[in-house]
């Protein structure tokens, strides 16, 4: 089935989609949380998030902009390490059809410099 098929007929496909995303934000942390400084809240109040969704063929490419918001802890295990959580929430304009909007929660290992 070519893909003029499927906008000329009632039948609805499902495809696997790969979405891969970036994202530029300011990152407000807050270093004197806490007296010894070890616990660091932050923030993302508003950032930029650029999605480029596939499957990528010469006759579709779909790139997405959209807003990112966060919140998070930084704890530092020691000067060089820090164990995170963080939530974030990516908001994509999107089209009909194509929905681009999730909320992510994950932890992460770090190291300043």
């Amino acid at each position: 089935m070519c893909s003029s098929d499927l906008l000329i007929t009632d039948r609805v496909s499902k495809v696997n989609i790969t979405e891969v995303s970036t994202s530029f934000s300011p990152k407000y942390r807050f270093d004197n949380f806490t007296q010894d400084g070890r616990l660091r809240p932050w923030v993302i109040p508003v950032g930029l998030d650029i999605s480029a969704i596939g499957p990528f063929t010469s006759s579709y490419e779909h790139l997405e902009v959209g807003l990112t918001f966060g919140v998070g802890v930084d704890y530092k295990v020691t000067q060089k390490i820090v164990f995170g959580l963080a939530a974030r929430y990516d908001a994509g304009f999107g089209q009909p059809g194509i929905n681009t909007s999730d909320f992510t929660v994950g932890g992460f290992v770090g190291i300043s410099y």
